[in-house]
């Protein structure tokens, strides 16, 4: 798992400064106390085609996680988070 991690920081380290720009404000955003479900659709649309990406060119990264999509939204946001803002 550890080594997925850290293919999946990789490549998000080496994405444009724009798509960075966009998922961390998107993680650093404070939820809402009522939470609209349409409310963080964008996120998920940029974290899905992220991970289709990532499916692309590694096939065998997300093998044994049951929901992909939930792993890279969980392993970005724990490196997001920890860098200084």
């Amino acid at each position: 798992m550890e080594e997925s991690k850290n293919k999946i920081v990789h490549a998000f380290e080496g994405r444009n400064s724009n798509f960075k720009k966009s998922l961390r404000r998107e993680f650093r955003k404070k939820e809402p106390v009522i939470v609209n479900p349409d409310m963080y659709r964008y996120r998920d649309i940029i974290l899905q085609r992220f991970v289709n990406e990532l499916k692309e060119s590694n096939d065998d990264l997300f093998d044994g996680v049951e929901n992909p999509v939930y792993f890279v939204e969980q392993t970005l946001f724990e490196y997001i988070n920890s860098e200084p803002i």
